[in-house]
């Protein structure tokens, strides 16, 4: 009975310490957040930050963003720097609390829940941006950077960084990579 008091416990004090995040109102700043691990849950904690992160990650600028962050030196460092720091923990708990469960359970047998469904998905503005992407310079430009010299310096640089040395060795001390929020 010991050691589940002291879980309990812990998660508690963990939970309090998780991240006070604001709810991006952007696609690009859904995108920051889904890379930050002391908050990427925020879209499971209620279904109304669902609704905002369906219609966010249902944008094309949304993955045009995402495939050139897939090859930036700085924001794995920042992103993988995020995935050990304490804040980490704070933000799983957060999503195991019965406000949470009660809310979703409320949300699936709510007729507007599912009405924002579709209003997301059915969107014709989205459809047409969707349709008009392909045309678009910056959904090409992804495939295009892994040959850039610049961007190869920027790797180097990132693997020879002592930030990113001293985030790696150390991880619970402040790391320098920390972006503020």
């Amino acid at each position: 009975m010991k050691p589940a008091v002291l879980l309990l416990a812990a998660t508690a004090v963990f939970a309090t310490g998780a991240v006070a995040e604001t709810v991006p109102q952007t696609p690009l700043g859904w995108l920051a957040q889904m890379g930050d691990f002391r908050g990427n849950t925020l879209p499971v904690r209620a279904p109304e930050n669902f609704i905002g992160f369906l219609h966010a990650a249902t944008e094309p600028d949304f993955h045009q963003q995402r495939m050139v962050n897939m090859s930036e030196p700085a924001y794995w460092g920042r992103a993988t720097d995020s995935m050990f720091s304490p804040g980490m923990i704070g933000n799983l708990t957060a999503v195991a609390t019965p406000q949470t469960a009660f809310a979703w359970a409320q949300a699936m047998m709510d007729p507007r829940f599912y009405e924002a469904l579709g209003t997301v998905m059915g969107d014709p503005g989205k459809w047409t941006r969707w349709s008009m992407a392909s045309m678009a310079p910056a959904s090409y430009q992804p495939f295009f950077k892994p040959f850039d010299p610049q961007l190869q310096a920027r790797w180097q640089t990132e693997m020879q960084s002592p930030a990113n040395w001293m985030a790696f060795f150390n991880p619970l001390a402040a790391s320098p990579l920390a972006v503020s929020k």
